[in-house]
């Protein structure tokens, strides 16, 4: 059985690179142990946020392309 590469769309690659910091980010926050709830607090409230902002700004930008 062979593989076929296919390029996906570049908003597609996007999205999922900042889909996977944020699951990243947010998981090595949690593991870690010696940092106190605030600061994980303060990291996933930034990384969601800029997250989702981004992720909202190319939506758009895929919009406007059509």
């Amino acid at each position: 059985m062979k593989i076929k590469n296919e390029s996906i769309p570049k908003l597609d690659g996007i999205i999922s690179i900042f889909i996977g910091v944020l699951i990243t980010s947010g998981a090595l926050a949690g593991l870690c142990r010696v940092v106190t709830y605030i600061t994980i607090e303060k990291i996933s409230g930034v990384t969601f946020s800029l997250s989702v902002i981004i992720i909202a700004l190319m939506m758009l930008y895929q919009d406007k392309k059509k």
